[in-house]
């Protein structure tokens, strides 16, 4: 198994990120087929077969961690590069 983790601390405000976290959800949804979901206001989770994970959303900081099974590690580098990008362009 493989962990993807990622870190941003936050400024914008809490709408406004909740906003930005519902198109990375949709991209993850249309890209890797996750099913997304707001497990409360403070936690996004995704998960498919072979990959689970979960945003939580802190006073200034977001930390995103996906947990990728045997199959989903040959597309780590993607997916973890996808996750990373749009995290630097869209979260402030």
């Amino acid at each position: 198994m493989s962990v993807i983790e990622i870190k941003k601390a936050f400024t914008m405000p809490r709408r406004e990120l909740k906003g930005e976290l519902d198109e990375l959800a949709r991209k993850l949804e249309q890209q890797f087929q996750l099913n997304c979901e707001w497990h409360s206001d403070d936690c996004l989770e995704f998960r498919r077969s072979g990959a689970q994970g979960r945003i939580d959303i802190g006073e200034d900081e977001i930390e995103l961690r996906i947990t990728l099974g045997i199959l989903m590690e040959l597309f780590r580098g993607t997916i973890e590069q996808g996750i990373a990008e749009f995290v630097d362009e869209h979260i402030y």
